[in-house]
């Protein structure tokens, strides 16, 4: 703050009034950005990704795979390589337990430790 205010003695007077509007800017993003990250802290399901990933969900169903269900369990199938895992998404049957076969078909040094986030989005 003290080199803010040291700053703006050495420039003008109309470039002083640019920068304060550019700060101002600054600090309402920066807002924005601590607000997100505070919702993601409370898991609600309300942070600026979770709602991008329900709405790109419900717009590409190609990206979600459903389970099959046999012997009174749903299974889902995940590929994993090297680039990534695939199917990202899968569609569960709420009350039925569930069997996740992972085939870890490229183990890497980054992905051979699974750390995985289970998140119930209930689409209509």
């Amino acid at each position: 703050m003290i080199g803010f205010g040291y700053l703006t003695t050495l420039i003008s007077h109309k470039m002083t009034g640019r920068l304060f509007k550019v700060s101002g800017v600054l600090v309402l993003l920066l807002g924005l950005v601590m607000l997100n990250q505070g919702l993601v802290l409370t898991g609600s399901g309300f942070d600026f990704n979770s709602l991008l990933a329900t709405r790109s969900a419900s717009t590409n169903a190609n990206a979600t795979t459903k389970s099959t269900v046999s012997n009174g369990y749903q299974t889902i199938k995940m590929d994993v390589t090297a680039s990534g895992w695939k199917p990202a998404k899968f569609i569960l049957q709420e009350g039925l337990p569930v069997k996740w076969v992972i085939d870890g078909k490229e183990i890497t040094e980054c992905n051979k430790a699974i750390q995985y986030q289970i998140r119930f989005e209930f689409l209509h």
